[in-house]
């Protein structure tokens, strides 16, 4: 509306839009005109000399139009828009034959003109797509457009170039521009300043709160009557200090009663990753480092003693890390239904069995060495609901074969478990045998099951998100949703567990555009004890432990209702 503006009122004669494709631009040139210029719209109403013409001709712009004995010579297609040419006492009017015409970026540019005119005003119009976004290349040879071919429309005089794009990636076509001094960028994010309750206590204030509740009802296909009255009682509260950028901006019909809550919740359903780049116009290029450091495990430690599991934890499952020349660790460790987690054991059991042995006899030892560790667990006197073992690599058959067994051999629930970096985590692979969950996903062999009625199965799970979600974990305040402590012990008990638990420390998330996490971590051997438990914080999540089941009803409703979804694996 505001080059129309300039058109209409002669202060510039021709302006081209530019889009990421020729269809995206034409669609452009469609919503000009019949919407603005052939209705009687406020502007047609300010510039009738300008609208009439396209009015009176009713979508025919075939024929020739005369005024005064003279042709008009308006023009209206696919890829350009050409007003009336005016004239008053024989001289024609500032805004007479304005033009506007459209082009895809990889279109014809160089050089375009209409008659005698040339280009005085561009418009880049969200050049960028995802695969544009992500490509350096291609964001170059865009650049190269802009600057060779669009820059120099003008033959004189100072050409107005504006461009109007969401960032998308870290060094993309958006950020190339911004940092170029020869233009000038504004930004427009949604939220201009955070409310004190999400700035100050975000995994344990009002609006985490109302997120567990708004999950629960989710995942339960309940209406959000009750996290929106939750937010009515206290709004005064959570919208302190929020500012934004247009707060009229939301849909009652859609269960909103402010605009705060429905930036919140779109960032909830989206990450926060998206909704930097989408709506706050600051792609994330990284996530830095967690400082975690062995006295911060230690200082975990609480009262309840080792196999004594508070009241509220409502799972209980144990992992095995298999460093079969070295040790077999073992995690159990009780989780609520908030993913709030508290290590109840573990054990190092000393072990060497040398992988160059002849394939029977190895797997043979593999399954000998679980068989008298899982009696070792269900002597502990715990019960325990799912025991998730380490199969990556040559101990793959052994573990799947002793997992199809584990429950007649030592009365425990087992399933082989294969850890992959976040980045090559697969939810839809093939063999899948039920949706991914939680960045978990069980797989088998499917004509297997269906034939034997009980083939062997195992489970791909996001190594990488669980062991950031164990670090970080200990690193939180106690007792805080997703939190982790330790069962009672002193700095030399837990000595071991806690260096183990420190020995990879993660340096840098890189967030990519197709929603893919790159770690880069820094590892010092051995650090199985951090594998194991973060394969146990899997187990869990694959039964359903993730904060998304838990909301207002009492502790014994939703531990009944979570006992409900699970189903051991």
């Amino acid at each position: 509306m505001a080059v129309l503006w300039l058109l209409a009122t002669g202060r510039r004669r021709f302006c081209v839009v530019v889009s990421n494709n020729a269809r995206a631009a034409a669609n452009i040139l469609k919503d000009i005109g019949i919407p603005v210029l052939e209705k009687d719209t406020a502007f047609a109403q300010d510039f009738p000399e300008l609208c009439l013409p396209f009015q009176v001709c009713n979508g025919s712009f075939r024929r020739r139009q005369l005024y005064g004995g003279r042709s008009t010579d308006i023009e209206k297609n696919a890829a350009a828009l050409r007003f009336a040419t005016l004239r008053r006492d024989g001289k024609e009017l500032p805004n007479s034959g304005a033009v506007v015409t459209v082009r895809g970026i990889t279109s014809g540019i160089r050089g375009l003109k209409v008659g005698r005119l040339r280009p005085d005003t561009v418009i880049l119009d969200d050049l960028q797509s995802s695969e544009l976004a992500s490509s350096p290349e291609q964001v170059q040879k865009v650049l190269d457009i802009i600057k060779k071919d669009i820059m120099n429309l003008s033959s004189k005089g100072k050409l107005a170039v504006l461009m109007t794009s969401t960032p998308l990636n870290p060094e993309d076509l958006c950020e190339r521009i911004e940092n170029d001094v020869a233009w000038k960028t504004t930004k427009y994010p949604a939220v201009l300043k955070w409310p004190k309750d999400v700035a100050e206590s975000p995994d344990d204030g009002l609006w985490a709160r109302y997120f567990r509740m708004y999950d629960a009802e989710l995942a339960d296909d309940q209406t959000h009557e009750g996290s929106l009255a939750f937010y009515r009682e206290h709004r005064a509260e959570m919208d302190e200090g929020a500012v934004l950028f247009a707060p009229e901006r939301f849909r009652p019909e859609d269960g909103h009663i402010s605009g705060l809550q429905a930036l919140l919740e779109k960032r909830h359903t989206i990450g926060d990753a998206a909704f930097q780049a989408e709506m706050q116009m600051k792609p994330r290029r990284f996530s830095f480092k967690l400082d975690i450091r062995p006295r911060d495990v230690v200082a975990k430690a609480t009262q309840a003693g080792r196999l004594e599991v508070p009241d509220g934890y409502v799972f209980v499952a144990a992992s095995t890390d298999l460093n079969l020349s070295y040790a077999l660790t073992t995690a159990v460790v009780g989780f609520k239904p908030d993913m709030t987690a508290h290590v109840l054991h573990y054990s190092f059991t000393r072990c060497n069995i040398d992988s160059r042995l002849p394939p029977a006899q190895y797997n043979q030892a593999v399954y000998d060495a679980l068989t008298s560790l899982g009696k070792e667990l269900a002597a502990l006197g715990l019960k325990i609901d799912g025991w998730g073992i380490d199969a990556s690599g040559v101990p793959f058959d052994a573990v799947t074969q002793f997992a199809k067994s584990s429950a007649r051999l030592c009365g425990l629930p087992a399933c082989a478990m294969m850890g992959r970096a976040s980045h090559l985590f697969n939810p839809f692979v093939r063999s899948r045998l039920r949706d991914a969950q939680n960045g978990t996903v069980l797989c088998g062999d499917a004509q297997e099951h269906v034939k034997a009625g009980a083939g062997r199965k195992y489970m791909f799970w996001d190594s990488d998100r669980y062991r950031e979600a164990v670090q970080k974990a200990f690193l939180a305040k106690a007792g805080a949703p997703g939190s982790c402590t330790l069962f009672r012990g002193d700095a030399d008990e837990h000595a071991e567990y806690a260096t183990q638990v420190c020995n990879e420390r993660l340096l840098m998330v890189q967030h990519k555009k197709d929603g893919r996490d790159v770690y880069s971590w820094k590892s010092r051997e051995p650090h199985d004890a951090l594998d194991a438990t973060a394969q146990a914080f899997a187990v869990a999540a694959s039964q359903g432990i993730s904060g998304a089941n838990v909301g207002s009803a009492p502790a014994g409703r939703a531990r009944a209702r979570l006992r409900r979804r699970i189903k051991v694996v």
